[in-house]
């Protein structure tokens, strides 16, 4: 598995309480345990921003205040555009797939996208 900058775990209480009702004498056969992140999930992410200016000290000072242009803010937004890719949550796990005999769990197997 790659390292990534930011993890949580996916609580398993759910599947653990699916598994466990499958783990019964006489239960011989599969549970696949399909995943989906809903898009909900997005708005659990939180931001912080720190920003570093420099002093130009060869540069005169101007006594207005600097303001923003339709320019620069366009410059921001085709920015964010090119790299929407990186703005995105995921996993490659799509499902576990669970073999039980006789009420064990004998295999749990991850299927991934590919």
């Amino acid at each position: 598995m790659h390292l990534v900058a930011n993890m949580v775990e996916i609580p398993m209480e759910k599947v653990e309480e699916a598994l466990c009702q499958r783990a019964v004498p006489g239960f011989t056969g599969s549970v696949t345990v399909h995943l989906r992140i809903l898009p909900t999930a997005a708005n659990e992410v939180e931001f912080r921003f720190e920003s570093e200016a420099l002093l130009q000290i060869a540069k005169a000072s101007d006594p207005e205040t600097p303001h923003v242009t339709n320019a620069r803010v366009a410059s921001v937004r085709r920015a964010l555009a090119e790299n929407a890719g990186l703005f995105q949550m995921g996993t490659k796990l799509k499902a576990l797939r669970c073999h039980f005999v006789q009420g064990e769990l004998r295999k749990m197997s991850a299927v991934e996208v590919e």
